[in-house]
């Protein structure tokens, strides 16, 4: 079942379920896996039967009746999963059909919000945002999501995440703001975003 999900086989998975679905005893990891690809047709078919959209890969490792394959134990949903490679359409039949949770984090306490802000997902923070009030969330290091855009370079998110009330002036746990991150990472654009509503005299802890 994870194999046909993993490779986008969705008459495959359908066959599976149809005939032999009550040895597979979830579909959570199924789903996870679909949703990691960007298969939104054969997660939208797992969903109607029956798989938890806010289950983690932790919970899903503990569930599963199988050796044979190699399970994430870093607590993230598929929500996440969708996030982190930019599936939009998966996050967002997650989200508005699903009802998954924008706000659950992995173990490390990183949120979908964070992951796509630190890849580069625009369209994906866009949802999130829409569907969220916690915009600063930060990680127990301190970052927040406009610091993973900041860091990376990612100009329209950041313009997004200011535009959603962002705080401009969060500093991790080394007092670094999002501006002098981005100006540590030689982030030239971010920078002219920041200078404007940052403080330029505000220092690290280190």
């Amino acid at each position: 079942m994870y194999v046909a999900c993993h490779y986008g086989h969705y008459d495959i998975v359908q066959v599976l379920v149809q005939s032999r679905g009550d040895e597979f005893r979830n579909y959570h990891r199924p789903l996870y896996a679909a949703s990691f690809m960007g298969y939104v047709d054969i997660a939208h078919f797992l969903v109607r039967h029956g798989a938890d959209v806010n289950a983690t890969s932790q919970e899903v490792s503990r569930s599963s009746s199988s050796g044979h394959v190699e399970v994430d134990l870093d607590g993230a949903t598929p929500l996440f999963a969708a996030c982190q490679n930019g599936h939009v359409r998966v996050a967002r039949f997650l989200v508005d059909k699903g009802e998954a949770s924008v706000d659950l984090p992995r173990l490390d306490g990183t949120t979908p919000l964070h992951v796509a802000c630190q890849e580069g997902h625009a369209e994906v923070v866009a949802l999130l945002l829409a569907n969220t009030t916690n915009v600063n969330v930060a990680l127990e290091d301190g970052n927040s999501p406009l610091g993973a855009a900041s860091h990376f370079g990612h100009v329209p998110i950041v313009h997004q995440l200011l535009a959603n009330a962002a705080n401009v002036h969060h500093s991790n746990a080394l007092g670094k703001s999002p501006l002098l991150i981005a100006s540590e990472m030689g982030r030239l654009d971010v920078v002219r975003v920041l200078l404007p509503v940052a403080e330029v005299d505000q220092i690290d802890h280190v």
